[in-house]
């Protein structure tokens, strides 16, 4: 299976440094035509299906994506990143230093940190990987565009490419920016380099890059 994995274009909340969890989310007039420019970039591939996180941020980069496939357009919670609880629609320093004082406090790790109303971010990966498996299932050989969010992707590379899972959601994913990944079975498998890792069910390559 192709995942073709695309970011939102930016949004307003993003210019202001707001926490936006599940939150809509308004595209920037330069989020918009990020959305365009991927969506042309990406006009030539053969995609079999397109998945998007059901927020609008995501639903909007979406929309430009579809316009050139003749595919099957899904829209849903699965794909949406971590919920942000009592932050969303807060400043980002403020849930950092809620990060922080939870550390201090009793030792809980920014992966395990659950804010009020949300969830956290070890939740989130068992959402996505049952999310992912099924898909697997049905799209075993084609290839699916998936319209999401950074922290969604971070997680993907991290189940796909073996990259710590700290470092991977750390990762800056550019607004509207294509990441690949290739899964293939394979009896024997590769030994794992930079842009592969050889797991349980194959060969895995996982590729960022800004169109």
């Amino acid at each position: 299976m192709k995942l073709i994995l695309i970011r939102h274009g930016e949004t307003k909340e993003n210019l202001n440094k707001l926490v936006q969890g599940h939150l809509p989310g308004e595209l920037t007039e330069k989020g918009k035509e990020q959305a365009k420019d991927v969506a042309i970039a990406l006009k030539g591939e053969k995609i079999h299906a397109i998945f998007s996180s059901d927020l609008k941020r995501a639903r909007d980069t979406c929309m430009e994506i579809a316009k050139y496939h003749a595919v099957p357009v899904n829209y849903t919670k699965q794909l949406r990143k971590s919920d942000s609880g009592i932050y969303s629609g807060r400043p980002k320093a403020e849930l950092t230093k809620a990060y922080e004082t939870a550390f201090l406090r009793n030792g809980t790790s920014k992966l395990a940190f659950k804010p009020n109303g949300g969830e956290s971010i070890l939740e989130v990966k068992e959402r996505v990987q049952r999310f992912f498996e099924s898909l697997r299932f049905y799209y075993e050989d084609k290839t699916v565009a998936i319209i999401t969010h950074a922290e969604i992707i971070g997680i993907l590379a991290h189940i796909y490419n073996a990259v710590p899972i700290e470092r991977a959601i750390a990762n800056r994913y550019g607004h509207a920016s294509v990441s690949i990944i290739e899964i293939s079975k394979k009896e024997l498998c590769m030994p794992a380099s930079k842009d592969n890792y050889c797991g349980r069910d194959g060969l895995s390559r996982f590729v960022s890059r800004h169109l």
